[in-house]
């Protein structure tokens, strides 16, 4: 899939219109697979669209809009238009690692809910203007500074338009703070914790507080987060493995395959069985 676009190994790749043109058998023969990327992806869209699927839910990016991919959601492309222009940048998740960027690092509560992104003025002159610099600077072999100044470019688009993409302050209050904890918590551990006390001693927060934080900051309550991880890694499962319903419901912890079975269609009106044979 890497065939045609800029790449600085296990740091950076850039794909702009007419390459992610180019890739579009790739992206048609993907229709009916999703993945996992390690990266975080950042499209922008300046003319047609691009359909895709981000932990199962439906996408249009049209024109003047960005799409944000956080690593290790589930992804799966849907169409791209004819006439598609845009730029595209992946950032690794070990080259995000190294960034002197702090808690910006972390994806806001924002872009988890709410991946399409509305540019405001500006926003795509500056993705334009990174995406160019740094593909000056993957050509650019013997630059003796180029990781150095890949890395500031990038922290300083970071720092200087992470509020205009995401409309939010930089700074989270302490319930921001406390629900964005343990949402990257539960996204990690929720296939094998279920019980909300886990979550409570792990952040130092009584269930209450924790309870508090996450329903006045999202409207959802602990229980409907921790079910909606695991529902999630159950349809990456189902949709992308060969396993047996009874291994997937061992490795998520449930007690028997009947328990899965009756928890999975309790939440989505279908078993694990008809859901993978639906292809949903």
């Amino acid at each position: 899939m890497l065939d045609g676009c800029d790449l600085y190994p296990d740091r950076i790749l850039l794909a702009n219109g007419s390459q992610m043109q180019a890739l579009r058998p790739t992206l048609e023969s993907l229709q009916t697979q999703v993945f996992r990327p390690n990266c975080a992806i950042v499209v922008m869209c300046s003319r047609g669209s691009l359909e895709l699927q981000i932990n199962f839910q439906q996408f249009r990016c049209t024109t003047g809009h960005f799409i944000i991919i956080i690593p290790q959601q589930i992804v799966q492309f849907t169409s791209i238009s004819p006439d598609f222009d845009g730029l595209a940048m992946a950032f690794a998740n070990s080259f995000l690692q190294t960034l002197n960027i702090g808690s910006i690092l972390q994806p806001s509560l924002s872009v988890r809910q709410s991946p399409l992104v509305e540019a405001i003025p500006g926003v795509e002159e500056a993705f334009t203007n990174l995406f160019g610099m740094i593909r000056g600077l993957l050509f650019a072999p013997n630059h003796p500074h180029r990781d150095h100044v890949m890395r500031l470019l990038v922290e300083a688009y970071f720092f200087g338009m992470y509020h205009y993409l995401q409309n939010a302050p930089i700074r989270l209050n302490t319930a921001e703070f406390h629900t964005d904890s343990f949402l990257r918590l539960a996204q990690q551990q929720a296939r094998q914790h279920h019980e909300i006390d886990y979550y409570a001693s792990q952040l130092g927060l009584s269930k209450k507080r924790l309870a508090a934080c996450v329903r006045k900051v999202t409207g959802r309550t602990v229980s409907d987060w921790i079910d909606s991880h695991i529902l999630l890694e159950a349809k990456w499962q189902l949709k992308s493995t060969q396993k047996s319903v009874k291994q997937i419901a061992a490795e998520l912890y449930f007690s028997s395959p009947s328990s899965f079975g009756a928890w999975f269609k309790h939440h989505t009106d279908t078993t694990p069985a008809l859901f993978r044979q639906l292809g949903q």
